[in-house]
């Protein structure tokens, strides 16, 4: 994740008034001289890639979520089981049926 965050601000970082001509104008940046399909391309792949990688953590992100509610949710289960096992089982008095 942080090798694809240096590549990615490293690239923008050298190719910003390249890319900033070319996403305002793409017919001007080509009579400047600069190679658009190859802007185009690279672009694509960062972004590929960037979405490839953040898909990963949010994947993560989610599954620990969804361990910590199962985890929740067994610990409420069992303080609910155990507080019917009180008033039904272990003092039948307090039964009013």
């Amino acid at each position: 994740m942080g090798a694809l965050t240096a590549i990615v601000t490293l690239t923008v970082t050298a190719l910003f008034n390249q890319w900033k001509s070319y996403l305002f104008d793409e017919e001007f940046t080509s009579i400047r001289g600069i190679n658009v399909v190859f802007l185009e391309y690279l672009l694509m792949v960062l972004t590929a890639m960037s979405v490839v990688s953040l898909i990963r953590v949010v994947g993560i992100v989610l599954f620990l979520a969804s361990g910590a509610s199962i985890v929740l949710l067994a610990g409420i289960t069992y303080l609910l089981a155990l507080a019917v096992y009180t008033l039904l089982i272990k003092k039948p008095s307090l039964n009013f049926f």
